[in-house]
């Protein structure tokens, strides 16, 4: 949970919020670390697809992925 509210902080000036939601998917209940599945677009929208496949989207994406995981690990 904190980690996700540790994602929200630098989400939310990337793209739309949609909330956190808790799901028993394998990728995230089957480890021994701390997870979370990222849902940042959807391909099959025309507008997310174009922002998708711009440099800077995709770094400023990354970057609030990296700076979530750092604030994770400093509380």
């Amino acid at each position: 949970e904190i980690m996700g509210e540790s994602f929200k902080t630098n989400f939310l000036n990337i793209s739309k919020w949609r909330g956190i939601k808790e799901r028993n998917f394998y990728v995230t209940t089957n480890t021994n670390c701390p997870a979370l599945l990222i849902e940042a677009e959807f391909h099959d929208n025309k507008e997310s697809a174009k922002l998708m496949l711009t440099d800077l989207y995709k770094e400023r994406l990354i970057s609030s992925i990296v700076d979530a995981c750092v604030l994770y690990g400093e509380n």
